[in-house]
């Protein structure tokens, strides 16, 4: 923080001396530049006080004061300052000093990665972080990506690692691997070959993993039925109630069997006889007959006419050291890409040059977060003034005309009282501004008159692309929105507000009736009044298809894309509202409002 201090004084003293090395100037300009050079230099006495509530260091950047990074020679004008520069020529960029070389390289960088001619970068070249570094080969995030070599094996090797362990997008936004993905490539690959090569044999051939899925499938219900005859021959007696009982069958016997498999597999294997064995040939409950016949065919000798528990067992001990060497099995996200080629990728051995790749890339992390403090440079460049302005004054803060959020709801003979009002209340309870435009009394669907608070012309008179609100509301009712769809200086205002993508927000009939006609839906997904999706060659106009061109419905209560929201009707009113407040305002104060409404 002290070292900021010192660079807000030098910065001051150079705004202070802007009025000697000026010549032309109107004297308001050469005493605003006195001032503001006064100002920001005795900033620097405030600096451990402010260090309480703000951390200017980063909000500057990491401390480096934009001051230092602009030649001498070159003079920045207030009034570019005020008129909010977005761009910079490069050779500006001081670079005699080391952070200024920094970022003029950063800068020529991104100028190049983006095949721009010129020297004036500006911030929708910074802004797409993909763009900039979608052509490089190498970008400083330690990820690898198959364009990252002209090797056709490492590119061979990086393809099957992506396909197989997954990989991670790096900063052109292509899906890469870094030396994580890399390790576990190869151990897998070498956990596969060990395992099979340590392959114990089937013992039943290629019906041994057909065998041992019947086999585990039946096993508690063959269980079952040995308990089941050894109870009978304990005690005679009860051999009716351990059997299938006819009375349960009766049960059920008039309803679709077909439906009550899993009642039907809680009978007995088969029918209880107080011998310890199952007769091969006997009938098998059909909820178990697929499985026991996969046991009979391949395991059962053909010439046993029956099972005891002992042969039951047996068959479990003869595919067990098969069946614990099947469920050891390693490296088995490899496996898809077959024996031959794990054992291959192997051989190649490009582990190493892969690594060094990740290496290469990664030794430009600091170049490439160089990239990304240009965009850093030119927000500071940009919001420079605003800041001065708030850091001596919080004119911002203080001025809420300049700080409030705008909104004006549309108010038309038939509209829906509890579209339009509920919006009007919980954004006002959200500190939001907002004003009520239409006829000085207008009355809504219900009969509920309203007093506007400004009619539509009075508005727009003196509005400009610059001053428009935040949002405008358009509530439903059908006859509401056929008035406001027949009002040209409405119409104009919400195409304007659409046009300098200021939030536009339509409920119940509004989306198609209001909003459609304009070309607003058009390649946009929107909700309305149920079925009034089907409407707009009624309601668009003519040449309706394209206006809507594209156009998808949905159903859910609120649909939000980019600046516009739509609802379905007046019982989606709040969460119409929460969802405005919430984008104008952020989550955290649409929590607030909702909460404050409840108990």
């Amino acid at each position: 923080m002290e070292k900021l201090g010192e660079q807000l004084e030098a910065f001051g003293k150079s705004l202070g001396g802007f009025a000697k090395g000026t010549k032309g100037l109107k004297s308001d300009k050469v005493k605003a530049a006195a001032e503001a050079g006064l100002a920001v230099a005795k900033m620097a006495d405030s600096i451990p006080k402010l260090k309480e509530y703000v951390d200017i260091d980063k909000m500057l950047g990491r401390g480096q004061g934009i001051y230092k990074l602009i030649p001498n020679d070159v003079i920045i004008c207030l009034d570019d300052l005020e008129r909010v520069v977005d761009s910079i020529d490069i050779n500006q960029i001081n670079t005699d000093d080391a952070n200024g070389k920094k970022l003029y390289s950063s800068a020529k960088q991104i100028l190049e990665n983006l095949g721009k001619e010129g020297t004036v970068i500006s911030l929708a070249d910074t802004a797409d972080i993909t763009a900039i570094f979608a052509k490089t080969r190498f970008n400083g995030d330690g990820i690898i990506t198959e364009a990252s070599s002209d090797d056709a094996e490492l590119k061979a090797t990086i393809a099957a690692a992506l396909s197989t362990i997954g990989g991670v997008a790096d900063r052109s936004g292509a899906q890469g691997i870094g030396a994580d993905q890399i390790e576990a490539f190869y151990k897998n690959l070498n956990d596969y070959v060990a395992w099979n090569d340590a392959v114990v044999e089937a013992p039943y051939g290629d019906k041994t993993d057909a065998l041992i899925a019947a086999y585990n499938a039946l096993d508690a219900k063959v269980k079952d039925f040995f308990m089941r005859s050894k109870l009978a021959a304990f005690s005679p007696n009860s051999m009716a109630s351990l059997d299938i009982q006819t009375s349960r069958i009766d049960a059920i016997s008039a309803e679709n069997l077909s439906t009550k498999n899993d009642e039907i597999a809680a009978y007995p294997l088969t029918h209880i006889t107080g011998k310890s064995e199952i007769d091969v040939n006997a009938a098998i409950n059909p909820a178990w007959d697929k499985n026991f016949s996969v046991i009979k065919s391949v395991a059962i000798d053909s010439s046993k006419s029956v099972i005891t528990e002992e042969d039951w067992n047996a068959i479990g001990e003869k595919f067990a050291a098969y069946q614990a060497w099947k469920n050891a099995k390693a490296g088995a996200a490899v496996e898809g890409l077959g024996l031959d080629a794990v054992k291959n990728f192997i051989a190649q051995d490009k582990k190493a040059a892969l690594l060094d790749l990740v290496a290469q890339d990664a030794a430009l992390k600091e170049e490439s977060d160089n990239i990304e403090m240009v965009d850093k440079f030119l927000h500071i460049f940009r919001d420079f003034y605003k800041f001065l302005n708030n850091f001596v004054t919080f004119n911002d803060f203080y001025n809420k005309d300049k700080n409030m959020k705008r909104v004006v709801v549309m108010l038309a003979d038939g509209f829906e009282e509890i579209e339009a009002l509920a919006p009007v209340d919980l954004l006002r309870r959200a500190g939001v501004e907002v004003l009520t435009v239409g006829n000085e009394l207008v009355k809504g669907s219900r009969g509920i008159s309203v007093a506007s608070d400004m009619g539509v012309k009075d508005f727009m008179q003196n509005l400009t692309n610059e001053n428009l609100p935040d949002a405008i509301i358009v509530p439903g009712g059908l006859n509401g929105t056929k008035n406001l769809a027949s009002c040209k200086t409405a119409q104009k205002l919400i195409t304007d507000m659409w046009n300098e993508k200021k939030l536009v927000c339509a409920i119940c009939a509004a989306p198609v009736i209001v909003l459609s006609p304009l070309g607003i839906l058009r390649n946009k997904k929107f909700t309305c009044y149920p079925t009034m999706e089907n409407d707009f060659a009624e309601f668009a106009g003519d040449n309706w298809q394209d206006k809507v061109l594209g156009a998808t419905h949905q159903t859910d209560n609120v649909v939000i894309d980019d600046t516009l929201i739509t609802s379905r009707g007046a019982g989606t009113a709040l969460e119409f509202s929460y969802a405005i407040i919430e984008k104008l305002c952020g989550k955290e104060t649409m929590e607030k409002v909702k909460s404050s409404i409840v108990g």
